[in-house]
C-alpha cells in the first residue's frame, strides 16, 4: 500500500503530466481507498469565486426582498462558504491546482488552471465513485 504522501506526489505530477494517464489515475484512486481513516477536502476555488459571491450576495438580497427568510438564510450560508474559499486562497496565495496531505486529510485545491486538471477533477468528483462532493450539484 503506498502512503498518502507517495500518493499526493504522483496527483501532483499527474496535474501537469504532457500526456493525461487514465489508467495511472485509476491506480492511484485505488490506493486512495486502500488507506486507512484518511478523509477528504476539496477546495474548489473556480466554483467559490467573487464573481459566485456577488451572485450569492444579489440573490440574498432579493429573498429577503421577498421575505423569504429561509431560502435567504440558506444563501448566507452559501456566502460565507464562498467568502472562506476567497478569503483562503488569497491568503495562502494558491495560483494553481495542487494536492495536499495533513494529518490524514487529503486535500485537492482546485483552479482550473493545471493541463489535467478537468479530467482529475470530474474523476475525483464522480457520483459513483469519487472521493469529494462537487459544489456544482444539489
Amino acid at each position: 500500500m503506498e502512503t498518502l504522501i507517495e500518493i499526493e506526489k504522483k496527483m501532483n505530477e499527474l496535474l501537469e503530466a504532457d500526456k493525461m494517464d487514465n489508467a495511472m489515475l485509476e491506480e492511484i484512486c485505488q490506493s486512495l481507498k486502500e488507506q486507512p481513516n484518511v478523509r477528504f477536502r476539496l477546495m474548489d476555488f473556480k466554483y467559490f469565486n467573487k464573481e459566485r459571491l456577488a451572485i450569492i450576495n444579489a440573490q440574498k438580497i432579493e429573498l429577503v426582498r421577498m421575505q423569504n427568510f429561509d431560502a435567504a438564510a440558506k444563501k448566507r450560508e452559501l456566502e460565507l462558504k464562498c467568502l472562506k474559499h476567497i478569503q483562503g486562497k488569497e491568503q495562502f496565495k494558491i495560483e494553481k491546482s495542487m494536492f495536499d496531505i495533513e494529518e490524514n486529510i487529503f486535500a485537492y485545491f482546485y483552479t482550473g488552471t493545471a493541463k489535467n486538471d478537468l479530467k482529475i477533477y470530474s474523476r475525483l468528483t464522480s457520483p459513483e465513485n469519487g472521493f469529494f462532493k462537487n459544489p456544482n450539484v444539489g
